[in-house]
């Protein structure tokens, strides 16, 4: 709905570092993390920037411009890990504040990013590439993850890009979206589906 959130992550600017979590135990860290919203602007990235996922609303407590983000997060293997990564996830900081939405729950879902580092880059074409493309994993976000963390599993697509940056030893870019809460019409019409599908099964001859 106008005017109303649907983000997480709001407010991280200034929070801990988010890092990659492989095979249980090994950390690599992000070195840098951030946003490009609709019309391509890009925060710029950073070790601290934010990086903000979904609609800023402007009547509720994101107080943005109903602008929608997607965020990336770009890492540095250096010989860090030698692989090969059986499991991996993603661990983001998630603010006291930063989980603003009036459903119960966001789907956020990592993706491949097809160029370079997103953070030197702007652009409508890199806003679409860090929401679309090869799915990394999805997570269910709740308002449970106030003040605490959030963790993205790694799928056989992500796990598969994760082996090829460690092997190559080359940086790793992600980037993550939320996925579009339905306008009430569209929950209207669902609901009236239902309804019908429901009728004539209840009618149909047994």
């Amino acid at each position: 709905m106008a005017g109303l959130s649907n983000a997480t992550f709001a407010y991280s600017g200034g929070t801990a570092s988010n890092y990659l979590q492989l095979n249980g135990s090994s950390q690599v860290i992000e070195f840098s993390r951030g946003w490009v919203d609709q019309t391509g602007s890009n925060n710029g990235g950073g070790s601290s920037a934010n990086f903000i996922a979904g609609v800023c609303g402007s009547s509720d407590s994101c107080s943005g411009n109903d602008a929608e983000y997607h965020n990336y997060f770009a890492f540095n293997f250096n010989n860090l890990f030698s692989g090969p990564v059986s499991s991996a996830s993603l661990v983001l900081n998630q603010p006291s504040n930063g989980f603003i939405t009036p459903a119960s729950s966001i789907s956020y879902t990592l993706f491949d990013v097809s160029g370079g580092n997103p953070s030197l880059g702007s652009g409508v074409a890199l806003y679409n590439d860090l929401g679309s493309g090869i799915s990394y994993g999805t997570v269910m976000v709740t308002a449970g993850s106030a003040g605490s963390v959030v963790t993205v599993n790694f799928n056989a697509a992500g796990l598969a890009a994760l082996n090829t940056a460690v092997s190559n030893n080359t940086n790793f870019y992600v980037g993550g979206a939320v996925a579009a809460v339905p306008e009430p019409a569209t929950w209207a019409l669902s609901v009236a589906g239902l309804l019908l599908l429901a009728l004539r099964r209840r009618n149909s001859p047994r």
